[in-house]
């Protein structure tokens, strides 16, 4: 719905020439295009009436990745284990957005919803040093026991230098049996959205807890060139079976803990009133009331939430077994095997 166009055709006068309908501010400024608007009444509105009352939100965005690196791997040393593995290198990588709009987009024409431009980019270099140390092999328990370590410094031209970081041991008990360990210290930078959108408008129904009724308020929403890299700290332990005996049969499970910190995300206009009501001043910043109370406007921009955390157990159980039939089986398709073979 394009807001002054609508106003414009509801706004209907009769013509005192012809008595029909017409847009009043046609008898005003006759070069007009208004068409009046009958909201009421079988068939209405109008064909023309809502060609000129609502039109289509449009965007297009060119992103522009640009990459480059070196890497060195080998294995310099061996130990009684076995070889070590090493991999070392540089990267550079240079991200930039163009969104273009519509005009009406621009003007901020549309009731509910407009697109915005964009314009932004940014650049990151990076260093990494991997490594997998085999500590014992063929030993009772210890069949083959390794440690792998990796390490990572980004420097990003919009947040500066951050280091990321993995330690774990893998080891192999018995046939079939291997058990993991990781330890792990991630990060993710914003990306261009997040950084370069500009303000979007919107309108949200809400209830409002302190008038304890529901309001129409206009929501702006947009990037947050100030976002700080999310950190994370991962662990993660778990095994994989998939005993000999039984060919295709494999079982894995895996705990996994994770806390996040600076998570980089939008919080909800319903949830900026309700968590400003019962208390966080933080965000009663993006709530903003008039001089009786009433909420005039929501700010739902990216932000930096203080902490996240979650854990949980990932399981699989799966067993594959041979096609029936033909004992080449060559005719593989999506569906199984071709009409000489079978799946089980």
């Amino acid at each position: 719905m394009i807001g002054a166009n609508f106003n414009q055709a509801v706004d209907a006068v009769r013509d005192p020439a012809t008595g029909q309908p017409v847009c009043r501010v046609k008898r005003t400024d006759p070069s007009s295009a208004c068409v009046p608007i009958n909201l009421f009444g079988e068939g209405s509105p109008s064909a023309e009436a809502l060609a000129y009352v609502t039109g289509t939100p449009r965007q297009r965005a060119t992103t522009i990745l640009d990459v480059g690196g070196m890497s060195l791997r080998g294995e310099p040393v061996t130990l009684a284990a076995g070889p070590v593995s090493i991999a070392v290198g540089i990267e550079a990588r240079r991200e930039a957005i163009r969104q273009t709009v519509s005009e009406r987009d621009l003007a901020r024409a549309f009731r509910s919803f407009n697109f915005a431009p964009i314009v932004g980019g940014f650049t990151v270099k990076e260093a990494f040093g991997e490594i997998l140390v085999p500590l014992a092999r063929d030993r009772p328990l210890l069949r083959k026991l390794e440690l792998n370590a990796a390490v990572r410094l980004s420097d990003y031209d919009t947040t500066g230098a951050i280091w990321s970081w993995k330690l774990g041991a893998t080891n192999e008990f018995f046939p079939g049996f291997r058990a993991r360990f990781t330890r792990s210290r991630d990060i993710r930078s914003a990306n261009l959205a997040e950084l370069y959108t500009q303000l979007t408008v919107g309108y949200n129904t809400l209830t409002d807890p302190v008038k304890n009724a529901s309001v129409y308020v206009l929501n702006h929403s947009g990037g947050n060139p100030d976002l700080r890299p999310e950190t994370a700290t991962t662990l993660t332990a778990g095994f994989l079976y998939a005993p000999p005996a039984i060919p295709g049969l494999r079982l894995s499970a895996d705990y996994y803990r994770i806390r996040i910190d600076d998570v980089i995300t939008i919080v909800s206009a319903q949830d900026l009133v309700i968590r400003c009501f019962n208390g966080n001043q933080a965000l009663c910043g993006n709530v903003e009331r008039d001089g009786n109370g009433n909420i005039t406007r929501t700010l739902t921009s990216y932000l930096n939430l203080s902490e996240y955390r979650t854990d949980g157990i990932d399981a699989e159980l799966s067993q594959t077994l041979p096609c029936a039939g033909s004992p080449a089986c060559p005719a593989i398709s999506r569906f199984g095997c071709g009409p000489t073979g079978s799946t089980a």
